[in-house]
């Protein structure tokens, strides 16, 4: 029988550290954008964000160095035995986005967010203010990238079929919720949504600690806002589909996202 709170503090010291490397990566990011101003020249924008591509490749890569020690650590906890590391290859550091070819390309859209919004009429500072939600936006969905494939290509490595997320208290949105009432198999290729925290912990025909973790974290959200309708999110129909870049992803039933033919007409 896993220990529940041993787990659970594994947990939280593993979503602490996570989000520390992205508040971390995110700022020296910023920083790069913040101290620009060669906007409008081509040679300087390649030289700024390649500056900002050497640091996601880094926040990736250290992302899934922690997912692996994270992973290894709890699935030997669910297993009943010792569960090593698969492992992060450097290509982790690459773009992990389908159809692009490095984080120069993807970076180089902080760029042209500038300069579309200053052709929309916004000041310097406005435009800038945009264009770094828009950097803030790209990180998150990056490091958050190297979590999923270092997740999936652990669980494919060391023989877990299937698996569950876990939410942190009042950290996790309604969607994260009512997704963690649910079974992955190892198939589905672990899919996220937009700055997702969530993590994922290996279940067992026998063993399912995180259901128990899930159900005492979904209690205290409810407690903190007062609310008892736990009920209705359990009857959130959640889907995964295919975003032409971003790869698999989880979303509310019904809700648009761009699928491949999508992406690459854009």
């Amino acid at each position: 029988m896993a220990d529940v709170v041993a787990l659970t503090r594994t947990i939280d010291a593993f979503d602490s550290q996570r989000q520390a490397l992205l508040e971390r990566i995110t700022d020296l990011v910023v920083a790069d954008f913040e101290r620009f101003d060669g906007w409008y020249s081509t040679r300087l924008v390649e030289e700024v964000v390649a500056q900002v591509a050497t640091k996601i490749a880094a926040g990736q890569l250290g992302t899934a160095q922690l997912t692996d020690a994270y992973l290894a650590r709890t699935t030997s906890y669910v297993m009943g035995r010792v569960v090593t590391g698969s492992g992060v290859p450097l290509v982790m550091g690459q773009t992990l986005r389908a159809g692009v070819k490095d984080h120069v390309e993807v970076y180089g859209r902080v760029a042209a967010e500038y300069r579309y919004q200053r052709h929309l009429g916004r000041t310097d500072s406005e435009a800038l203010t945009n264009a770094m939600v828009r950097a803030r936006e790209m990180v998150g969905t990056d490091l958050g990238l190297a979590h999923q494939r270092q997740a999936s290509r652990f669980v494919k490595s060391r023989g877990v079929t299937r698996y569950r997320r876990v939410i942190r208290s009042e950290r996790s949105c309604g969607l994260c919720a009512a997704a963690s009432d649910r079974l992955y198999w190892r198939g589905d290729l672990l899919p996220i949504h937009s700055r997702c925290r969530c993590g994922v912990i290996a279940v067992t025909a026998n063993t399912d600690p995180g259901s128990q973790i899930n159900d005492e974290i979904l209690g205290e959200m409810y407690d903190a806002a007062g609310s008892t309708k736990g009920a209705d999110l359990k009857r959130v129909r959640v889907e995964v589909v295919e975003h032409g870049e971003l790869g698999p992803q989880l979303r509310v039933a019904g809700q648009h996202v761009r699928g491949p033919a999508a992406v690459a007409a854009a």
